[in-house]
């Protein structure tokens, strides 16, 4: 996770917002007596050699027996012949990881640019990977962990002080979002967690758990107090991201929502003053899968990896 691959996912946002990116739905599996889901996600972009189709799947109770709860595969097509050219058996690393870039995108152009704290809703892995992808643009002095089992929260922030080198406490939700600037929410709650009197100013919310027509982590009433309200794909977000539950239980208007990729290319502007509240909805979108997987088979064809079949 560097620099060069988080450009690599804002070229996938941009070449949406520009138009050059095709993007069909999702396909979607919810395995609710399984407590699972898998989904479908692909987008072809102009310009690039192929395109990636990708399986993810979410088995939540994993972890109990000490297995990942995310996993899935990358296939990425050749873009003249349409042969399935790479095979990446990546096990949903790299879900995960252009999950949290897309985070460090919305940050850097959402987030206020003095960061002292950060709060993470969740304990899982992307609460570990939001907040090392967020360092990449912004330096922050403490971490907060969010979570339901106190002995996980402590396991996360022990994990995180690690792997940042910044001081990482588990804390309740009302005073860890009271003395954060960037909120991170990443988990696949179906009741809203973060409560709408939390908000203050200064303060940026990016919501990545709510990829799922049942989800929510964030009160529907906070989008109607958002300076800016911004998702990665709004058809996508109407469908299964924060701004449903907004539209649907707190009137928001979707007009006001704006697309990540619009900021990126300059059709809309990111955070304008410190005081704003600003709120970003991420789903993930297929761009960001093709965008990963063509970077990830381009570092392996350079460094002779994987096996030729």
């Amino acid at each position: 996770m560097n620099q060069s691959s988080l450009a690599t996912i804002g070229d996938g946002f941009i070449a949406l917002a520009e138009g050059k990116a095709r993007l069909p739905d999702i396909l979607g599996l919810e395995l609710d007596h399984l407590n699972a889901a898998a989904d479908v996600k692909a987008a072809y972009i102009e310009g690039l050699s192929g395109f990636a189709v990708k399986l993810s799947t979410r088995f939540y109770d994993n972890p109990r027996h000490g297995r990942p709860s995310a996993s899935g595969l990358m296939v990425v097509v050749d873009g003249a012949t349409g042969e399935p050219r790479c095979l990446l058996l990546d096990e949903g690393y790299l879900t995960s990881l252009r999950t949290a870039l897309a985070g460090a995108l919305a940050a850097r152009h959402l987030a206020p640019e003095r960061v002292d704290a950060v709060t993470v809703f969740g304990a899982g892995s992307q609460a570990r990977w939001q907040i090392q992808a967020l360092q990449l643009v912004r330096q922050f002095r403490q971490v907060f962990v969010v979570a339901r089992d106190s002995d996980k929260a402590a396991v996360c922030a022990h994990d995180l002080g690690r792997l940042t080198g910044v001081e990482a406490d588990p804390a309740p939700a009302k005073q860890a979002v009271a003395r954060s600037q960037v909120v991170v929410t990443t988990t696949p709650s179906r009741l809203p967690l973060l409560k709408a009197d939390m908000i203050h100013p200064e303060l940026h919310i990016t919501a990545m758990g709510s990829d799922a027509p049942h989800k929510q982590e964030i009160d529907a009433a906070a989008a109607a107090a958002a300076d800016r309200f911004i998702c990665d794909a709004r058809h996508q977000c109407l469908a299964r991201g924060e701004l449903r539950a907004a539209v649907q239980h707190g009137g928001f208007d979707p007009a006001g929502a704006l697309e990540l990729g619009d900021i990126l290319v300059g059709k809309a502007a990111g955070r304008e003053s410190r005081q704003e509240f600003t709120y970003c909805d991420l789903t993930g979108v297929g761009v960001q899968d093709t965008a990963i997987a063509l970077h990830a088979e381009r570092l392996m064809t350079q460094r002779g990896a994987g096996s030729t079949l």
